[in-house]
């Protein structure tokens, strides 16, 4: 039974290969992007086989463009069976954590946690009325306390502290919605989402995140899901 699937940063890297395999897999995608032009050629070219595929502008950085989204989902489906936030901010992690500058940790925080909170809160209530409504937001395993704790790279201050913050919020809406809607944070470890990073192909993020879509028995709720199963936080 095909489903509805909101993903945001839908029209490249690893959201783009989301949007056409679940489309591939017969699903009605809701393509999630602030690039309206960049959204319509992603949507045409999803459509091109006969694949289900709507366009849905949203500013992660705009509290009335997300209300906006969310209200238009239930107009016009009522409810929502699965939300990927994939859309996010990578801070550059060659910059020690002393020497963050704050405007980009700020851009960080907004992006990664407010704007991830956001989206989140506006579709409850469309993943709350499906049979068995999903978030998957994506986080990071260098976002542990386990991975601080180890002799790791002082950098990436933002990256980690934000997907931190992902994580908490995975943890306390779970606590708050168990039985009612599953949240969980992925972490596919460093993905070749663009020619200037290194990391396994998009495919190795797509199977997992599908993997945990498709894993429906509560045990993996609240968690942080990696290759390997669950990950301490």
């Amino acid at each position: 039974m095909s489903k509805s699937v909101l993903i945001t940063g839908a029209t490249r890297g690893i959201g783009l290969a989301l949007a056409q395999k679940y489309v591939e897999d017969g699903d009605l995608v809701l393509v999630g992007t602030r690039d309206l032009n960049r959204g319509l050629d992603v949507v045409d070219e999803l459509r091109a086989d006969g694949g289900q595929a709507r366009l849905l502008q949203i500013d992660l950085m705009d509290h009335g463009s997300v209300m906006q989204a969310g209200q238009w989902i239930g107009e016009q489906f009522g409810k929502l069976d699965l939300l990927i936030n994939n859309a996010g901010v990578f801070d550059d992690h060659d910059i020690q954590a002393s020497h963050e500058d704050s405007e980009s940790l700020h851009q960080t925080f907004d992006v990664n946690v407010l704007g991830t909170y956001l989206v989140t809160q506006q579709m409850l209530p469309w993943l709350q009325a499906a049979d068995d409504g999903m978030v998957i937001s994506m986080s990071d395993e260098l976002a542990t306390f386990a991975n601080f704790a180890a002799s790791t790279p002082t950098t990436g201050l933002g990256q980690r502290i934000s997907r931190m913050g992902v994580n908490a919020m995975t943890v306390l809406l779970q606590n708050e919605l168990q039985g009612e809607v599953h949240f969980r944070a992925v972490t596919p470890g460093p993905i070749a989402s663009n020619p200037a990073r290194k990391g396994a192909p998009v495919a190795t993020a797509v199977d997992l995140i599908q993997k945990i879509d498709q894993h429906k028995e509560s045990d993996w709720d609240g968690k942080l899901i990696g290759a390997d199963g669950v990950l301490p936080f």
